[in-house]
């Protein structure tokens, strides 16, 4: 006897659930500290995803990679999830999600017949009087109710699922130890290249697989070799199931035990980059776009500052671009002195040699508080850099840019307007000189300034006005982090 269709325990990692209902990890995260959903080992049952987000739009497949793209677009990323897996770790994830659909279905024929067992034999047990007629019914009744889904919550299940299903055979989830930071890997990624377009700062040498410095231990899962490698590993490294994060990928959700470097353990670098492109910004400033070759990559923390020189001239700038663009490296120049005209000179491929990393101005890529980023003048490109990453960590659950533009205006709006349009928790205020409405605004918006991370940089004097405006608002004095620029 079938009884209907049965509620199969499903449960979805939180990275999943942020990309198919479109919010940031951290908004979960936050929820899940605030009692609004639950969790369980980082993960939402299929059932709660639909109770908390009952409107969430699965058909809409059209409107959800135009999000994507804007998204990409917005933090210069090149989405790597158009691309499908190699062959080999395409196969291995349909075999894994065969597996787990075999055992749904086991599963769920199992339940249903059971069910039609217990409604026979409680029928039984009525008829030959050994359970009040009442009760009986009731529990009957009550077993209908409750494990039987009607056709809307079965419709929504199996798309919610088919969705899940597509990303995980586009996509793994990576688990790092032991912070428990996690990340995707799209199409034919390293672990390695995804990690760093997450934002996070993972160790790593060469990336090329020859100097090992990007070892991690494989804890669960499994890892593939997706590129060659010369590095040779120990017979310790093998027993202790050692990859490299730089050639290997993902079959299927993978937890690794790697190194997270801070500010304090990235060396400081001498790299050459080759000019990509000189763009005017406004009056006075210039953007210089560089790439560094691939086995020459600069090492460094969104918001620090470089060494660039030209020749004999050099000066020391804010890096403006995110560590997560990989090879790409953008830097401010302003003013009208040597160095500033000999960048304005600069044809594709001449060479820029840079020294780095420098400076403290960094995120803490622990805290899950909201952050509010201050640009005054100068101050932007630091703040750009901490922006993007901020955005590719999708570790705060708000992102708020107040910015107050000098005598070269507000250069690169569209960018920051992109951010605005596509995200939901990104907010831009730009402050005319009303400090005080700037930050009741921002405060309407994203909440509390007591509980935010700020981060302000700009010219020496224009930071102390500011940081004095947001103590008076109600922020906390340890919550401000400066950079002087200009």
């Amino acid at each position: 006897m079938r009884v209907g269709e049965a509620a199969i325990a499903h449960y979805l990692t939180l990275s999943r659930v942020a990309r198919l209902v479109r919010i940031p990890r951290a908004m979960l995260q936050r929820m899940a500290q605030d009692g609004v959903l639950a969790t369980f080992d980082g993960q939402m049952e299929l059932s709660e995803v639909l109770r908390v987000f009952p409107d969430i739009a699965l058909d809409d497949d059209t409107e959800i990679r135009r999000v994507e793209e804007i998204k990409a677009a917005a933090v210069n990323k090149t989405p790597a999830a158009q691309e499908l897996p190699d062959a080999e770790t395409l196969a291995a994830r349909l075999k894994s999600l065969s597996r787990d659909y075999a055992r749904a279905k086991v599963s769920s024929d199992h339940s249903d017949m059971a069910q039609g067992w217990l409604l026979e034999r409680i029928a039984a047990m009525r008829e030959e009087g050994r359970m009040p007629a009442a009760a009986a019914d009731e529990l009957a009744g009550f077993l209908r109710r409750e494990f039987v889904l009607n056709a809307e919550d079965r419709a929504r299940r199996e798309r919610l699922i088919a969705e899940e299903s597509r990303l995980r055979i586009m996509s793994a989830t990576v688990t790092l130890l032991p912070k428990g930071r996690t990340f995707d890997i799209d199409g034919r990624e390293t672990i390695l290249e995804a990690g760093l377009r997450a934002g996070l700062p993972l160790a790593y040498g060469c990336s090329n697989g020859n100097c090992g410095d990007c070892k991690a231990r494989v804890v669960s899962g499994e890892a593939v070799k997706v590129k060659p490698h010369d590095h040779v590993f120990t017979r310790e490294d093998k027993a202790d199931n050692v990859i490299l994060t730089c050639a290997y990928g993902a079959i299927g959700d993978l937890t690794l035990e790697t190194g997270s470097p801070g500010v304090g353990d990235i060396p400081v670098q001498d790299v050459t980059a080759k000019v990509r492109g000189v763009d005017q910004l406004g009056p006075g400033v210039l953007a210089l776009h560089l790439m560094t070759a691939r086995s020459e990559r600069l090492r460094f923390l969104a918001g620090q500052r470089v060494i660039a020189s030209i020749g004999e001239l050099s000066a020391e700038l804010p890096v403006a671009s995110c560590p997560c663009e990989e090879r790409r490296i953008e830097l401010h120049v302003r003013g009208d002195d040597a160095f500033a005209r000999a960048a304005a000179a600069l044809k594709p491929n001449a060479e820029v040699k840079i020294n780095g990393p420098h400076g403290t101005f960094v995120l803490d890529d622990e805290s899950t508080a909201p952050v509010l980023l201050i640009a005054i003048g100068a101050g932007f490109a630091p703040i750009k850099s901490l922006m993007q990453h901020a955005l590719a960590l999708e570790q705060a659950p708000t992102i708020a840019l107040l910015r107050q533009a000098d005598a070269s205006g507000p250069y690169q709006q569209n960018l920051t307007r992109s951010y605005a349009e596509s995200l939901d928790h990104f907010f831009c205020r730009p402050v005319d000189g009303d400090w005080d409405a700037a930050l009741a605004d921002i405060a309407q918006m994203t909440g509390a300034l007591a509980g935010q991370s700020v981060f302000a940089a700009g010219p020496a004097e224009a930071l102390a006005a500011a940081k004095a405006k947001l103590l008076a608002a109600g922020m906390a004095e340890a919550a401000w982090k400066e950079e002087a620029v200009g």
